[in-house]
C-alpha cells in the first residue's frame, strides 16, 4: 500500500494520499478513506491500482519523487495529489 505513518491507528498519513482512515479487510484487503477521495480499495496484488466503489472506476497511483499523480481510467485523465 506504499509508505505511510501511523498517527494513531486507524488514522494514518500516507505519503502520497495524505491523511486518512485505514481498515484492514479479509485476504489482505485494504480500505482507505480520506476527505478528498472517499473510500478506496486495494490489496498487495492490485496496488498501485485503487478502486473507489463510489465511482465504480479504477485509479492508478503514480508515485514520483517530484509529486504523485492519480490516473482515472474512466475519463482518461491524470490529476496531481498534494
Amino acid at each position: 500500500f506504499g509508505s505511510f505513518h501511523d498517527v494513531g491507528f486507524p488514522f494514518i498519513y500516507h505519503n502520497e494520499l495524505g491523511y486518512g482512515y485505514l481498515l484492514n479487510g479479509p485476504d489482505e484487503a485494504i480500505y482507505y478513506w480520506n476527505s478528498d477521495l472517499g473510500w478506496l480499495y486495494t490489496n498487495p496484488d492490485l496496488f498501485p491500482f485503487l478502486y473507489p466503489p463510489a465511482t465504480d472506476d479504477w485509479l492508478y497511483l503514480l508515485q514520483d519523487p517530484d509529486g504523485s499523480w492519480l490516473y482515472d481510467y474512466s475519463p482518461g485523465n491524470w490529476f496531481p495529489l498534494n
